[in-house]
């Protein structure tokens, strides 16, 4: 009902679609592409489930140069939204830092959706392909409050670039 609103989300959601398209075929993007984009999608969430989400962002403009492999926050935080209980009255905290200039780490609250089943296809996924690169895949920890997973990030050095 809300005309502005809609506008708002329909131009965030075009943001994020657009992204997908230009970068799903790419080995790598920089970690700053990725994160403009999941602004975009956060802001699409955020429009769907209003402070159900407190989401950090400790990312320095430094480490904005690593690389990741494309859709690698989509899936990590569109778990978030899919398999948790949301609310405004006890919001996930949902943390996106750099460890050691070497990890991408993004960590959640817990309170799981009864009627959601996960197979884990979309991590298991995701982990497979930094396996394929880097011979080592994500480093997922899963526990009863706290879902945490650590990316490795990609260097040039790495890359062989």
């Amino acid at each position: 009902t809300d005309k502005e609103l809609a506008l708002e989300f329909l131009d965030q959601l075009s943001l994020v679609y657009r992204y997908i398209l230009d970068n799903k075929d790419k080995e790598t993007v920089s970690l700053h592409s990725e994160l403009e984009s999941i602004k975009a999608l956060l802001a699409v969430q955020e429009t769907r489930h209003p402070g159900a989400v407190k989401i950090n962002l400790m990312i320095s403009n430094s480490a904005r140069d690593f690389k990741i492999i494309p859709l690698t926050l989509h899936t990590l935080v569109e778990n978030v939204f899919k398999h948790n209980s949301l609310s405004p009255t006890t919001p996930i905290d949902l943390n996106v830092k750099i460890q050691n200039n070497a990890l991408l780490v993004i960590e959640n609250d817990v309170r799981p959706k009864l009627d959601v089943q996960s197979h884990n296809i979309g991590i298991e996924n995701l982990s497979r392909r930094y396996g394929l690169i880097l011979n080592r895949g994500l480093n997922i920890t899963a526990g009863q409050s706290i879902f945490r997973v650590e990316v490795p990030l990609l260097s040039n050095q790495v890359l062989g670039v």
